[in-house]
């Protein structure tokens, strides 16, 4: 009965006009997150969506945006990246930023 449960990790990472007081850098926009796992957290088995919609001062990207969609099995169906306006072809980088599967089970205790 409680095999098929699934664990649900939602959040939103609002940066209101933060700046880094030694470096100057700033930092405006959101980071949103949308991940489903399977009760035993299997990162293979893991799925959702990030994107993020932010503004950068004080680096060489000033505007960057991305969306990742990850399938059911932690594979990636979208890795769209939008720096400065120009996309960026991150098929090449496609396993190599798999995110999900270094991720490790939650510990708690």
């Amino acid at each position: 009965m409680f095999k098929d449960r699934k664990v649900f990790i939602s959040g939103k990472c609002i940066f209101a006009e933060y700046e880094d007081t030694h470096t100057k850098y700033y930092i405006n926009g959101n980071i949103s997150y949308h991940l489903k796992f399977p009760k035993d957290f299997n990162p293979k088995a893991g799925s959702g969506k990030v994107s993020c919609k932010i503004i950068l001062k004080g680096g060489r990207v000033e505007n960057l945006e991305y969306v990742f969609n990850i399938n059911t099995n932690g594979v990636f169906d979208e890795f769209a990246v939008t720096a400065n306006g120009q996309n960026i072809d991150m098929r090449k980088y496609k396993q190599e930023l798999n995110f999900i599967k270094f991720m490790q089970p939650l510990t708690l205790g």
